[in-house]
């Protein structure tokens, strides 16, 4: 039981808002004994297990992790690039959230929520960075079958005078088939 003596060590240097994950502890010990360790602290409930492979201390006064927590500390903290709340709340059955990435897609639950990690081009994660660029990334995510004129018109509808003026910078890096869809309402604006 050394792996769990190290690791129960480990747990008293952690903040109790702090996440960790199963990866973190393989320094205590093989795989096999760090999971066994880590299952066992949770079945004493000293530690809550949050996704597979995340976990954090059990402190009933403080707030939970939220989702968005856990999928940073799973990817990394910096592949995270958008979230998008795709169907559902958090809490709700069948709440589905997903998440842009530049790192790899994946599929996890936590808390409930069935948490998706979708791999992003750099032309995507591009757009992703402004305003007026997640318009258009909901547009392209949204899928060729699903949007038309009309939509596209509704999108840009809600945007300022001055970001219409905008709105050709971001040509080179939607797919063709939007930037018809594009140029065809830039055209009808006199823009």
């Amino acid at each position: 039981m050394k792996t769990l003596d190290c690791i129960k060590h480990h747990l008293t240097t952690l903040s109790t808002n702090e996440i960790f994950t199963s990866r973190q502890m393989l320094r205590f010990g093989p795989r096999k004994y760090v999971d066994l360790a880590l299952s066992r602290l949770v079945r004493e409930k000293r530690i809550r297990r949050l996704s597979f492979g995340v976990f954090c201390l059990m402190q009933e006064s403080e707030v939970s992790p939220t989702v968005h927590d856990v999928v940073a500390k799973k990817k990394g903290g910096s592949k995270i690039v958008f979230a998008n709340m795709i169907t559902g709340e958090p809490g709700e059955p069948d709440c589905k959230l997903t998440y842009l990435t530049d790192g790899y897609s994946g599929r996890f639950l936590c808390d409930g929520a069935r948490v998706i990690l979708k791999k992003i081009c750099d032309r995507k994660l591009q757009l992703s960075k402004t305003e007026i660029g997640r318009i258009f990334l909901a547009l392209w995510l949204t899928g060729r079958r699903n949007v038309d004129a009309k939509l596209v018109r509704h999108s840009i509808s809600r945007l300022s005078p001055e970001e219409k003026a905008k709105l050709r910078s971001y040509l080179p890096l939607i797919p063709g088939w939007l930037h018809n869809y594009l140029i065809a309402e830039l055209n009808r604006l006199g823009l």
